[in-house]
């Protein structure tokens, strides 16, 4: 399955009256071209918006197989056509494939403030910038995203607050959050650490089973606070890539 992804933002049209980001998939299956904002999108998909401003392009082949469950599994992804990004890797691809469905999903839900656009617009400059760990990119995202749609999570990891409690957002000492989605131990630390909002963090120590732990809770915790659901193929990729 080849799938394009176009990323860019939309400060103003006089004639769609659109203002919004653009974060879009597209599928040869399904014959849609062009790029369109979401505000502006139509049936036919192919709305150009004479105030877009492209941050990037990616395109990509899928190739999915099948687990024994019937669940996809990615087998194989290669570069289908160069585009702005030539000699991306196949991993950051696969990674911008996943913040597009990411954010368009947020944008099919809200219509974000100027705020929103501007945090969107220099974190995507940063995506296609070279980054030390594309996977590290991505889970520093998340916590930053989450902060910057107002569910920052509050405190910070301490000796004495070794726990995360998903559903109030905030570090906790033992026995103050209850249910699976108090996360203990050393993901907490993880998640102190991602805190800090480098995204050219060192987590050489943490494994790609650890990665893919942390990464399932942040997008459990921007479900919970935000609504936020992403589609099991994109899960699924994710996974295959992280551990």
């Amino acid at each position: 399955m080849a799938v394009e992804v176009v990323s860019g933002i939309v400060l103003g049209s006089r004639e769609y009256g659109e203002r919004g980001m653009v974060v879009q998939l597209y599928t040869r299956e399904l014959g849609r071209v062009g790029v369109m904002s979401y505000a502006g999108r139509g049936n036919d998909g192919a709305k150009l918006s004479p105030f877009l401003r492209v941050l990037s392009t990616v395109r990509v082949a899928l190739r999915l197989g099948r687990h024994a469950e019937g669940m996809p599994k990615l087998v194989d992804v290669e570069e289908w056509e160069r585009g702005a990004q030539r000699g991306w890797s196949c991993e950051k691809m696969v990674v911008g494939c996943f913040i597009g469905e990411l954010i368009q999903r947020l944008l099919e839900e809200r219509v974000p403030n100027e705020d929103f656009y501007l945090f969107l617009l220099e974190r995507l400059g940063l995506f296609a910038a070279e980054t030390q760990d594309e996977v590290v990119f991505l889970m520093v995202f998340l916590l930053d995203l989450a902060k910057s749609l107002g569910y920052a999570p509050q405190g910070e990891y301490t000796v004495s607050n070794r726990y995360f409690d998903v559903a109030h957002g905030a570090f906790c000492g033992r026995g103050e959050g209850e249910g699976a989605d108090v996360i203990a131990g050393a993901d907490a630390a993880v998640w102190g650490r991602l805190l800090d909002g480098h995204y050219l963090a060192d987590l050489h120590d943490v494994d790609g089973s650890q990665r893919c732990r942390v990464l399932y809770q942040e997008l459990r915790y921007l479900e919970v606070h935000s609504g936020l659901r992403l589609s099991l193929r994109s899960l699924e990729v994710l996974k295959e890539l992280v551990g």
